[in-house]
């Protein structure tokens, strides 16, 4: 009986203690949810902050927040804040679950961007301007800064020169055929933090600065414009075809930050064409001999019935193209360090991508580091630098005695022999290769031989800029800048 009537009493006690610690937290914290106005979508990273104190918290990825206001405050006001929204304050009460709506910002004609050496307001530009962020193409699996903008932006367009690992990539600006019918490049002008890196990987001179823009990770990349029609005169006839203008990152002020994102990329042919089988093709070769020249038909150019019988009864063994064709993979990684305070910001990143292709031995692998920092030694003096470091190793097959329009892209004419070769013809004989005129090469030697192509390149480039605000002259600002790259 004591025992019950204790029981009761430490239940009664219990609850007592949790309702008074629920009513306490209840009167303690503000909490709630935040969306989208149009598409209640809940909203990441909306900064809610108690208006008159230095007192802000973070939405979390279902866009819910959780504030405490200070002691003795029975009624708060609460701001939020988000990139591209209109912000809102509400007044509630310090016990108040909220279920807050938040418009998108559609002034963007008073937005500030990025044109030739400059900023401007977008409603003050002549011609068309797209912005790209790094943020966008960040998580995209490419091989480089030009394949992730595939389908990105309207009126430029990228096309891949092959499937092989390490392609390079043509990228345009409204169809540009600027000079095209001279010879000329229908490239357009790329300028990162406002100079033109003329390198490429043969270590020849690239007017475009394509190849320097290639070597970017998109972790390094704060924003890319785009300029398009009128806006790109003011690089002159370099800029006919567009320009393309990068920044890099620099680090924002506040705690340093870790980021890091990575990507596992498999890799096929979508389609395999399908080949007729070797019993059938023969067949087809002894009806075009026999009827293309009767006269001149040799017996050694027929089939006999029993070398058919052989073929036929070979008829299931691989081709030379399934036995020398595999599954690639690529894999992307990325990490970044960023903070600083008001005098001075940093960024430091490191990439690295490595691409295994579907043929045998053909690789892709870079890496890459960045460093970005921006010091503001005065109030009238800011300094910004920026150093680089990429190197890259490209091995490819070159099989010799097989003509392609390019040098580079010879796997295309491996690939298209290995296809077409009969599948009745063995790749061995009595344990030896054998030599198959028209593809002239057999791929088990030639895996052997190492008869590959292989170019490395490794990139170090500087880039150093001064500002000065002339402080007796309103407006007018001085700025040198120095760049260096070495291949």
């Amino acid at each position: 009986m004591i025992l019950q009537r204790l029981a009761r009493y430490s239940l009664a006690l219990l609850l007592l203690f949790l309702h008074h610690s629920i009513v306490h937290a209840q009167k303690r914290a503000v909490a709630g949810n935040v969306v989208n106005q149009d598409t209640k979508e809940p909203l990441t990273g909306v900064t809610v902050s108690l208006k008159g104190t230095t007192k802000a918290v973070l939405t979390d990825s279902k866009g819910y927040f959780s504030i405490t206001p200070p002691e003795g405050l029975t009624q708060v006001t609460l701001t939020f804040s988000h990139i591209g929204y209109n912000s809102r304050e509400i007044k509630v009460d310090s016990s108040g679950v909220l279920h807050v709506t938040m418009a998108v910002n559609n002034k963007s004609m008073d937005d500030v961007i990025v044109v030739g050496y400059g900023t401007q307001k977008r409603s003050s530009v002549l011609g068309s301007v797209a912005v790209v962020t790094g943020k966008e193409l960040e998580d995209v699996p490419a091989i480089n800064m030009s394949t992730s903008l595939i389908n990105t932006v309207p009126g430029v367009g990228v096309s891949q020169t092959s499937g092989k690992p390490g392609a390079t990539t043509t990228l345009t600006i409204r169809n540009a055929t600027t000079f095209n019918t001279a010879g000329g490049s229908t490239s357009p002008l790329y300028v990162i933090d406002g100079l033109v890196p003329i390198i490429s990987t043969s270590g020849n001179v690239d007017p475009s600065g394509k190849t320097a823009f290639d070597l970017l990770d998109p972790s390094e990349v704060e924003t890319i414009t785009f300029l398009k029609d009128a806006s790109a005169t003011i690089y002159g006839a370099r800029g006919a075809n567009g320009v393309v203008l990068v920044t890099t990152k620099r680090g924002h002020p506040g705690r340093p930050r870790v980021s890091y994102s990575g990507s596992y990329i498999y890799e096929n042919a979508s389609k395999v064409p399908k080949m007729i089988d070797g019993y059938n093709q023969a067949l087809l070769l002894n009806n075009w001999v026999e009827n293309y020249d009767p006269y001149k038909v040799t017996s050694t150019e027929i089939y006999t019935p029993a070398e058919l019988d052989t073929i036929k009864a070979h008829n299931g063994r691989n081709t030379w193209f399934n036995n020398s064709w595999k599954p690639g993979y690529a894999t992307r990684h990325n990490v970044s360090v960023s903070g600083g305070s008001d005098r001075i910001t940093l960024f430091a990143g490191a990439n690295y991508y490595n691409e295994i292709g579907n043929l045998p031995d053909d690789t892709h692998n870079k890496y890459g580091i960045q460093l970005g920092a921006n010091a503001k030694i005065t109030d009238d003096l800011t300094v910004d630098v920026t150093v680089g470091y990429d190197v890259g190793y490209n091995n490819q097959p070159v099989p010799k005695g097989i003509t392609t329009t390019d040098q580079s892209d010879q796997e295309n004419g491996y690939v298209g022999s290995l296809l077409t070769t009969p599948s009745f013809v063995p790749e061995t004989v009595g344990g030896q290769p054998l030599y198959y005129t028209p593809t002239k090469f057999n791929p088990i030697p030639f895996i052997q031989s190492g008869s590959y192509e292989k170019d490395n390149s490794e990139t170090f480039n500087i880039n150093l800029a001064v500002n000065y605000k002339v402080p007796f002259i309103k407006g007018l600002t001085l700025h040198g800048q120095y760049g260096r790259n070495s291949y």
